[in-house]
């Protein structure tokens, strides 16, 4: 651990990376209650390579040191080998080390940052280093306008957000558990409850915002020092940023399906994914099940989804998140997916009711009897039209049992 009391400024601590990380420790007492979470910071650059820098002292004459936020960044982002910048308040934590910074940037975005219960927070975002971004850190700095006691520099970064033509548009806005996830304390400080923005285990980092006692920080930073870890996040998780997953638990059939048996199955029968190349979810709620299957798919394969939803939008999210290269696409009904489902490549469906496939799908017939459907997941009380349909036709079918539906693997 590197100590900062004696940095002049600030100081990299690791060179090469094209991000760079940014923080800002004021004081020798304030040192030392964030010497964990310095420590932190320095072990999750040095894992990717990133530069720290660390500001020590104020170097303006306004009253709130907080504008040194703007100093420090605004003097990084001259030096132009770094294509993106982070911040991150001292009193936060890295808490998944499997999550790379990489993994939110956005070519298209500018600005990458939250709100939370109060609106927009500055306390981690990323920032393209660019000509257009240079220029808004200077307006931020120079808007004097917000010089008035309070959060200053962020009142300034949220209105040069919203009356600023270009980053008005390139400004985006995600989740605060993506990054900024609050502890529970932080909650008890602001004397709120705001379930969206509360820190839950696997979260990328902790911010312990608004405490300031240094006895009881400590205290809690060495807990959550305890508690880092490095697992990836999966869909679910990744939808609870959402607010998603609790709507989703009011769905018992596809929570059932999601949690308890898809993943397995498709673990522990991998030949059942052998040869598709193209995925199509018929019902909205079924794009929760590519979420979950995505680690299990090539990345050649293709998924379809009738009509755009939340989850599914959420889902494109995810894939970006996570890096994919396997593509979402759209189909608006079934006389589209008869059309699609003309070429010879491998397809899977999943569906909650056959009888979308048997009476609304041109050519079913033909499909199956030229294997290119592959696998229909059907509900057990639907499921009834299916057997009927096949029971007279020469056609090899494998059924794996759901506790609430059946997955028919055809060929």
């Amino acid at each position: 651990m590197i100590f900062l009391r004696a940095l002049s400024f600030f100081i990299p601590l690791f060179l090469g990376a094209k991000i760079a990380v940014v923080t800002l420790v004021v004081g020798d007492s304030y040192t030392k209650t964030m010497e964990i979470p310095l420590k932190n910071k320095v072990l999750y650059c040095k894992k990717f390579n990133y530069d720290l820098f660390v500001g020590d002292k104020k170097t303006h004459d306004r009253e709130f040191f907080q504008w040194e936020k703007i100093k420090i960044l605004s003097k990084i982002m001259e030096d132009t080998s770094y294509e993106w910048v982070f911040w991150t308040d001292a009193d936060a934590m890295f808490m998944n080390f499997s999550i790379a910074l990489e993994q939110f940037i956005d070519d298209d975005a500018l600005l990458i940052i939250s709100n939370d219960y109060n609106g927009l927070n500055n306390g981690h975002f990323l920032i393209k280093n660019c000509p257009e971004s240079r220029a808004f850190m200077k307006n931020v700095w120079n808007r004097v306008d917000c010089i008035r006691g309070g959060n200053e520099e962020q009142e300034a970064m949220g209105r040069e957000i919203f009356e600023n033509p270009l980053f008005s548009k390139k400004t985006k806005f995600i989740p605060q558990r993506m990054f900024n996830s609050f502890s529970k304390e932080s909650f008890h400080h602001f004397k709120v409850c705001y379930e969206k923005g509360l820190y839950q285990p696997k979260d990328f980092i902790v911010h312990l915002a608004g405490l300031h006692d240094p006895v009881y920080l400590t205290e809690k930073f060495a807990y959550f020092e305890k508690q880092v870890e490095s697992r990836p996040l999966d869909y679910l998780h990744f939808l609870s940023f959402y607010g998603q997953k609790n709507r989703l638990k009011n769905n018992p059939y596809v929570t059932i399906f999601l949690e308890n048996q898809c993943s397995e199955i498709f673990r522990s029968t991998p030949e059942i994914l052998e040869g598709v190349e193209e995925i199509y979810f018929l019902q909205k709620d079924l794009g929760i099940i590519a979420g979950v299957i995505q680690p299990f798919l090539k990345e050649t394969v293709s998924l379809y989804f009738r009509g755009i939803d939340t989850t599914t939008s959420i889902l494109s999210e995810f894939f970006q998140f996570k890096k994919t290269k396997q593509t979402l696409k759209v189909f608006s009904g079934f006389e589209e997916l008869g059309i699609l489902l003309e070429s010879e490549r491998k397809k899977l469906i999943f569906c909650l009711d056959e009888r979308y496939l048997i009476k609304k799908l041109p050519n079913f017939e033909k499909f199956l009897q030229k294997r290119t459907l592959k696998i229909i997941f059907t509900s057990k009380n639907k499921k009834r039209e299916l057997d009927l349909f096949l029971s007279d036709k020469n056609i090899p079918v494998i059924v794996y049992p759901f506790e609430k539906g059946e997955l028919y693997c055809i060929g």
